[in-house]
């Protein structure tokens, strides 16, 4: 009896060392073909050629048809467009009632026999506290 009971315990061990062994080779292969699809799907890519598989539809329908072309008509005319005048700026001028000190600023060098031919007059509006007044200053031009 003893004999009959340890050969059922021996196959039953056997049976299930036959499916432990099956099962680990399982695993391992899961395991492979896992870390193929993670190299696929995040590993670092290359351009690849995938070939067109014959049994996907076209989304187009014949895309080698050739469109006609349109005539296409030549439109010539010559545009014309006139130069508008640019407008200079024109300051105020400033109010006559206000006093006005004048600065005569030299040239620094001027050739013997030079003569006055005009001056720049420029003037701006100066405040100092509780007073206000117009400085002239004057630039003779030598010719």
């Amino acid at each position: 009896m003893k004999n009959t009971s340890e050969n059922t315990i021996n196959s039953k061990e056997f049976v299930s060392k036959e499916k432990y062994d099956k099962l680990l080779s399982e695993n391992e292969y899961l395991k492979q073909q896992l870390n193929e699809l993670k190299r696929l799907i995040f590993g670092s890519k290359s351009e690849r050629f995938i070939p067109r598989d014959e049994a996907q539809l076209d989304l187009f329908d014949n895309p080698e048809e050739a469109v006609p072309e349109k005539q296409v008509e030549e439109i010539t005319y010559k545009r014309e467009k006139t130069a508008k005048e640019k407008k200079q700026a024109v300051r105020a001028k400033l109010p006559s009632h206000l006093p006005r000190v004048e600065e005569i600023v030299e040239p620094e060098i001027v050739e013997e026999g030079s003569k006055k031919i005009g001056e720049e007059i420029t003037e701006i509006l100066e405040y100092n506290p509780a007073k206000i007044f117009v400085r002239k200053i004057v630039r003779p031009k030598y010719a």
